[in-house]
């Protein structure tokens, strides 16, 4: 079983990627997206843990920064980008991949090796990483909805009744405000809209993040507009033809993926506007043809309060020097502590808590 190799640099985002193929007797088998970035390793870790590296890092302030090779985009979409082809050994695909990524590890002399965001089933397929020296973790879970409603109004009239009084107290708020509802498709028509200063509003939002992998430039998302000039779409709320609050989101094949979003806080609690944000986005993606809406990782508790269940995700990590490597497993306790619990809500009248996904893989 061999490897194919193919490098290019981002334009838009500040690293590197390479694309592997696996193959077997001529046939592709698996395949994985490389990316080399930043990564402030304390995004995994603790309370205490991040009480002792604050201490550490007003002498030393890169203490735990690294550049790393990841096995997954240069972006938080919480999906993998490892492949297996479903009749395939995964041992032998997984490992083969995994040479070829430690290969450009050594290359790039890089001490952390991240393989990000796997579900359970991918979890489960990449279990011979931990015969490589990696360990598993738990990430963000991934908010999400099953498409099971022939669109919005079904899907509230499924609710229970005080989680359909928010959502239509929040939307009649909204209307009382006069702020109104857009989306906006094509990369002329976004870039007229998503100018610098409306780029700061998403700037804010994700710099004040509890978990933040980065900090994506207004050219990315123009990038992408003109990669995707049908399945990207900017939802935005607008007051006084001013943007209050806006939201990326991709549809692509069966999943529609709500991605980032910008907030001015001073127009918030006038409109519910992120409430109403989230709504209108769901609305939107109801009305597609797809099986799931991803609606992203963090803000759990709202989330589920909209309808969303909670989709576990893994992470496999290993460090390249064997120092290190032994200390991080003998601490990987302190450092990579699972994320709170999900909550878990019966927002439907036919859900039971029985249906709940369960968080280990």
């Amino acid at each position: 079983m061999g490897t194919g190799t193919a490098g290019a640099r981002s334009s838009g985002v500040s690293t590197e990627f390479w694309y592997l193929i696996a193959y077997d007797e001529g046939l592709p088998v698996g395949a994985a997206c490389v990316t080399e970035y930043p990564l402030d390793t304390m995004v995994f870790a603790s309370p205490l843990a991040h009480r002792v590296v604050g201490v550490v890092r007003r002498v030393l302030p890169q203490y735990l920064k690294f550049r790393v090779t990841w096995c997954g985009l240069p972006i938080s979409t919480a999906g993998s980008n490892l492949r297996v082809a479903p009749d395939a050994d995964a041992n032998r695909v997984v490992s083969a991949l995994n040479e070829a990524v430690e290969a450009i590890s050594r290359q790039r002399k890089t001490w952390l090796i991240v393989y990000k965001e796997l579900d359970a089933t991918e979890a489960k397929r990449a279990s011979a990483l931990e015969q490589s020296g990696y360990v598993r973790a738990e990430s963000l879970p991934m908010n999400r909805i099953v498409n099971r409603f022939d669109d919005f109004d079904a899907m509230l009239g499924a609710m229970r009744s005080h989680y359909r009084y928010k959502i239509a107290k929040s939307r009649k708020k909204l209307a009382a405000s006069g702020a109104t509802v857009r989306r906006i498709v094509g990369r002329d028509a976004i870039e007229a809209v998503y100018t610098p200063q409306l780029h700061t509003m998403y700037e804010r939002v994700t710099c004040r993040s509890e978990h933040r992998l980065e900090v994506l430039p207004r050219e990315f998302f123009l990038e992408l507009a003109e990669r995707f000039p049908t399945e990207l779409i900017l939802t935005t709320i607008e007051h006084d033809s001013r943007v209050i609050a806006f939201a990326w989101s991709l549809r692509l094949g069966s999943v529609y993926r709500n991605l980032f979003v910008g907030i001015d806080d001073e127009e918030n609690a006038e409109s519910d506007a992120y409430f109403n944000l989230m709504v209108e986005d769901i609305a939107h993606a109801l009305s597609e043809p797809v099986d799931e809406i991803w609606v992203g990782q963090t803000a759990d508790d709202f989330k589920s309060r909209l309808g969303c269940s909670s989709d576990p995700r893994y992470l496999f990590i290993k460090l390249t020097n064997g120092f290190l490597s032994w200390w991080f497993h003998k601490m990987q306790g302190t450092f990579l502590t699972p994320p709170p619990a999900p909550p878990q809500r019966e927002v439907f009248r036919d859900e039971t808590p029985a249906e709940t996904p369960a968080r280990t893989a």
